[in-house]
């Protein structure tokens, strides 16, 4: 018989895998344009990866404990919300159990996208409430901007080739010429930079 906890596991694991995919897919439909569902994403994504490292750290305890679980005070102490830390316990657990799935990518890329998920955990998901009121925890910087600069840009930089970026290029000179004189545009980049043309 599955006991009320294993099937609490298996509702927790049900919702982080969700909330990975949600955020994924909030991730895949962002743009400078769409800017709101970044912070969705950040949400989705963060939650989803902290639970499921929480997960695996519980299981991994319950199995070197006899079934014993460890308590939420321990799992609040020794994890908390940083996901760089909580990726360090799993990829211990792996190595230590020879999963096939020890080795997560680890390029400079996905270091950055844990990292600025771990700083929207932890201090920038207020970051427009902080930035108006003048908190310092604005100092970390917008969310978005941060992980335009750590995590787009270099993923543009290794995968988008210049004969790509040339068609984009040539396609916003020929939107330019067609709008430009009878359209205003009043956007800002994902830097928080404005935009004031087509």
């Amino acid at each position: 018989m599955i006991s009320a906890e294993h099937l609490a596991m298996n509702r927790e694991a049900r919702l982080s895998a969700g909330l990975i995919a949600n955020g994924a897919t909030l991730l895949g439909n962002a743009a400078y344009w769409q800017q709101a569902l970044y912070p969705q994403a950040f949400f989705a994504l963060s939650i989803g990866f902290e639970r499921a490292a929480k997960l695996a750290y519980m299981a991994d305890c319950a199995i070197e404990h006899g079934g014993i679980f460890p308590s939420n005070a321990t799992l609040k102490r020794e994890l908390g919300h940083n996901l760089t830390t909580l990726f360090e316990y799993i990829d211990r657990i792996a190595n230590r159990r020879a999963s096939k799935y020890s080795s997560r990518p680890s390029t400079d890329i996905h270091s950055a996208i844990i990292s600025v998920l771990s700083d929207f955990a932890k201090t920038s998901r207020y970051y427009n409430l902080a930035f108006v009121t003048g908190d310092g925890s604005a100092l970390v910087g917008d969310p978005i901007a941060q992980w335009n600069s750590r995590v787009i840009a270099p993923i543009l930089g290794k995968h988008l080739s210049s004969q790509r970026r040339e068609q984009i290029e040539s396609m916003a000179v020929i939107d330019a010429a067609m709008l430009q004189q009878f359209t205003s545009v009043l956007q800002t980049h994902e830097t928080g930079a404005p935009i004031r043309s087509v």
